[in-house]
């Protein structure tokens, strides 16, 4: 499962994505934190999406996500050590 986890797959920076800075949300399975989190920054004027680290996830943490996003931010601590083993 790694192995797919770590192919770049899928274009992101394509003209539908808009202009707005991608920000990208994570917590241990994208169903609290990172989701709201990332609400209030597209209330904000952001382009925002969340995942999970863990890999229960709803929609897990992946390298199109990463090359996607323009800044990564964790919910905390144990989210960015878990992404840290993913990859």
């Amino acid at each position: 499962m790694t192995s797919n986890i770590l192919k770049l797959t899928a274009p992101y920076n394509n003209q539908y994505q808009g202009t707005a800075r991608r920000l990208l949300f994570v917590c241990s399975v994208g169903l609290l934190r990172s989701p709201t989190a990332a609400d209030i920054a597209t209330k904000l004027g952001y382009n925002a999406r969340s995942c999970g680290s863990s890999k229960e996830a709803l929609i897990p943490l992946s390298v199109n996500l990463v090359a996607w996003s323009d800044s990564i931010y964790f919910m905390n601590k144990e989210n960015f050590q878990e992404a840290r083993r993913v990859f």
